[in-house]
């Protein structure tokens, strides 16, 4: 569904969609545990499943399930990711790396220490490419934003004002 439904975005607007691929569901772990089956937990591993969505947008590879507005409209794929495992994911197969500062401040320079050692040139990325996702509130004044962002921050959160 993912590479057909980009594929036809790509096809559509042409060098304007980008795909961001993420492990998390978004939220705490003991949440999104309870939300995916145990199928979904044992499922297979995320760089089998990127390698697996690349193939799909690929027109050069034969024998195989087609997703037909997918093949040869790949839009830009980028990893997100908080961790070191995503971020040697996403050096190994040569894409770039968005680093969720948002969701693991903490780990955002580390992860992209990793993504910049463990990285391999593709024909998809010949050089590392790194974006930082942070989040913001934007208001027409600082007492709106605190306002706003009240419900984000907690003591040692990268939200603290």
């Amino acid at each position: 569904m993912i590479a057909e439904q980009y594929g036809t975005l790509e096809a559509f607007h042409p060098a304007r969609i980008d795909l961001g691929l993420g492990r998390a569901l978004g939220g705490p772990r003991e949440v999104t545990d309870r939300i995916r089956s145990p199928h979904d937990r044992a499922a297979t591993p995320f760089d089998d499943q990127i390698r697996e969505l690349l193939e799909l947008f690929d027109e050069q590879i034969e024998d195989r399930v087609t997703a037909v507005p997918a093949e040869g409209n790949r839009p830009e794929i980028w990893l997100l990711g908080s961790s070191a495992y995503t971020a040697r994911v996403a050096g190994a197969l040569g894409l770039p790396f968005a680093a969720a500062h948002h969701l693991q401040p903490r780990n955002t320079i580390a992860a992209t220490h990793v993504y910049r050692q463990a990285f391999q040139p593709s024909t998809l990325c010949p050089a590392p490419r790194t974006m930082i996702s942070v989040a913001v509130i934007a208001a027409e004044s600082d007492e709106r934003a605190q306002w706003l962002g009240a419900a984000a921050r907690s003591g040692d959160s990268c939200y603290a004002a």
